[in-house]
């Protein structure tokens, strides 16, 4: 169960996201929790869900769905919407994919995003987070020629720390096993970004290690700091420091004594984690056994906002992603180009 706190930073989210009109996606339409998600959007937000499914199956789960008026249904097996989609795909000139993408929700949810049909895309409740990246990558395509996508959780602990935030964004804790220095400097980017958006805060950024300011040397702790040389001749529009450990990097009593000289002091909101495997476990430490709540997938680096649920995801989870994305997408709207998506 939430603490109050969480609750607020949840509804904080929500409120945000609850204005912004739009057409949206939801790839798994025929799972019963996404199509109850749908009908709260669909009635409390200024959202209008587009549910890719079998209308006699989401009839099924959702009886009155037909007089919802803003709960729009594409049923891929209909002849007629077969045939609408066809016309994506050609005026698309995206060729050389295989068949059975064309009429597969994840891609043909993607190529909605790609043509601006809407505004954003959440999938993930019944298939692999693969499946979901691979479809925002090759379909949406990316923010800029050689962008990285990564992807962030949102932690929103119990409280706040004693003298920091109360909401930590961890990254990468979906795509890159091993980054190379750039990728960990962009992943940094990326994550820093998604933070601002989604949460409205001034990221701080810390590149983590089992080192502090030099307390370590080995080629593990050499990417880190490469990273940051990478973030500083970037000039890299956040507040960043590395290479730390997770303590000095969110306590400030111990970064005082382990990295003095850090302008990160402690007080860590943005966590950069050296490779999958660790931002992976520790984002489920977190969730698991300190009741942090966890928002994500968060993807960053694609054209058009694409998001990825935990297939043990509830309503709740469905309808923050959709907030997440909504907000992702005004960021979409503002700075990507017409042309090229």
């Amino acid at each position: 169960m939430m603490t109050a706190y969480q609750q607020e930073i949840v509804q904080d989210v929500r409120s945000r996201a609850h204005t912004l009109a739009g057409r949206l996606v939801l790839t798994d339409g025929e799972d019963e929790r996404v199509v109850h998600a749908a009908r709260e959007l669909a009635a409390h937000f200024a959202i209008q869900p587009v549910l890719l499914g079998r209308k006699s199956v989401i009839r099924r789960l959702l009886p009155s769905v037909s007089d919802q008026t803003r709960l729009e249904v594409w049923d891929l097996t209909d002849p007629g919407q077969r045939r609408i989609v066809d016309a994506y795909w050609e005026a698309s000139g995206l060729t050389g994919f295989p068949s059975e993408w064309h009429y597969d929700p994840s891609y043909v949810g993607a190529l909605l995003v790609r043509d601006k049909v809407v505004s954003g895309m959440v999938g993930g409740a019944d298939v692999p987070t693969g499946t979901i990246i691979r479809a925002g990558i090759k379909i949406v395509g990316l923010e800029r020629p050689g962008t990285l996508v990564s992807g962030c959780f949102g932690m929103i602990l119990p409280q706040p720390l004693p003298e920091g935030s109360g909401i930590l964004t961890f990254g990468d804790a979906a795509v890159m096993p091993h980054p190379t220095a750039e990728q960990l400097a962009q992943i940094a980017v990326n994550t820093a970004t998604a933070a601002r958006q989604v949460f409205a805060v001034d990221p701080v950024v810390a590149l983590l290690s089992f080192s502090s300011h030099g307390s370590a040397e080995h080629a593990d702790v050499s990417i880190v700091r490469e990273a940051v040389q990478w973030l500083r001749q970037e000039s890299a529009p956040f507040q960043f420091d590395g290479e730390l450990q997770a303590d000095a990097a969110i306590v400030p009593a111990v970064s005082a004594r382990k990295a003095p000289q850090s302008p990160v002091g402690g007080r860590a909101n943005v966590l950069i984690f050296p490779n999958l495997d660790a931002a992976n476990i520790a984002y489920k430490l977190v969730q698991r056994v300190a009741g942090a709540v966890a928002l994500g997938v968060i993807l960053s680096g694609l054209a058009r906002p694409v998001n990825d649920l935990s297939r043990g995801c509830d309503v709740d989870d469905i309808i923050n992603m959709a907030a997440v994305t909504m907000l992702q997408s005004q960021r979409a709207e503002i700075h990507q180009p017409a042309e090229g998506l």
